[in-house]
C-alpha cells in the first residue's frame, strides 16, 4: 500500500462532495487562492483531503459536469490505485492526491509528491462502455 493512497472506500469521498459549497472564482487562482497557470475562471471545491476543479465553468457549473465528478468519485479508489501502480513504475515519490479535474472529455487526477518538488498529472477518459479508464500521465 502506498503511504498517501486514499484509504476510506469510494462511497466516502462521494459522501464528502456538496454540491452548494462549488464556488466559482475569476482566472488566475488555484483552489488555495495561489496564481492558477491557465488564467480561466473555474469553479472548485474541497472534498476530504483534495479539491475538485471544474474548468473553464463561466457562471455554474453544468449538470452533466456534476454527474462527472459523482462517477469519478465513485470509482475514485480504484482509479487512485490505477494511477499510483503507473507512477510507481518511475520510483515511489509518496505522491498525495491534490485534486481532480474535470473537463469535458477527461478527468485528471493531479499528485504532488512529498520527496521532490514536483507535480504531474493522470488522466483518465471514458471508453464505449462509460468506464473510466488510465489514458496517459505527465
Amino acid at each position: 500500500m502506498y503511504k498517501y493512497a486514499l484509504t476510506e472506500p469510494s462511497s466516502y469521498y462521494l459522501g464528502q462532495f456538496h454540491e452548494e459549497s462549488i464556488k466559482i472564482k475569476p482566472g488566475l487562482h488555484r483552489p488555495d487562492g495561489k496564481s492558477w497557470h491557465n488564467g480561466e475562471q473555474h469553479g472548485s471545491c474541497k472534498c476530504g483531503d483534495f479539491w475538485i476543479v471544474f474548468d473553464g465553468i463561466k457562471t455554474a457549473v453544468p449538470p452533466e459536469m456534476i454527474a462527472t465528478v459523482k462517477a469519478v468519485l465513485g470509482n475514485i479508489v480504484e482509479m487512485d490505485r490505477t494511477a499510483r501502480s503507473i507512477v510507481k513504475a518511475e520510483g515511489d515519490y509518496e505522491e498525495a492526491l491534490t485534486y481532480i479535474k474535470i473537463k469535458e472529455a477527461c478527468v485528471e487526477l493531479h499528485y504532488a509528491p512529498m520527496v521532490v518538488n514536483s507535480e504531474w498529472r493522470v488522466f483518465f477518459r471514458k471508453n464505449e462502455e462509460g468506464v473510466w479508464v488510465y489514458d496517459y500521465w505527465g
